[in-house]
Order: structure tokens, then sequence, then C-alpha cells
């Protein structure tokens, strides 16, 4: 089932590539990762609420943020 998710993302970093458009490449991995990450906690979290340590708040939430943070464009630059 990975294999069938993952071939269309493949299909447009190996074309992307080609092209010499990275960003493409990099936007469509960053996109797809978050919204299969967010989608599955968002389902769990529908299903069973999740119980989350005070560690949780205070380190892997902002290193996440700062991480997505990270994938912004720089002003100035072309996307």
């Amino acid at each position: 089932m990975a294999v069938g998710t993952s071939t269309p993302e493949l299909a447009v970093g190996i074309e992307a590539a080609l092209q010499g458009n990275g960003s493409l490449a990099v936007g469509n991995i960053a996109g797809t990762n978050s919204f299969n990450i967010l989608f599955i906690l968002g389902l769990s979290a529908l299903l069973m609420p999740l119980s989350l340590e005070m560690r949780t708040l205070r380190f892997d939430l902002p290193v996440m943020a700062a991480a997505a943070l990270a994938l912004l464009p720089w002003p100035g630059t072309a996307c």
C-alpha cells in the first residue's frame, strides 16, 4: 500500500528534478508528509482523544513548529 500511495510523489519528484525545478519536488514531499501526518493524527484524535505529556508541549511542539517554519521560502526568493 505504501508503494501505491508514494508512487505519484515519486513521479512528480523525478519529473521536477529532470526539469530543474527542485523546489517543486521539495514542496511536494513536504506537503504530502504534512498532510499524511496531520490527517492520521486528526483521524485518530476523532476516534480517541490523544493525551499529551508536558514534555511534548515543552520540547516536541516547538521543534515541529521550527521545522515547519524552516520550509517557508525566504523573502525575495522565487518559488
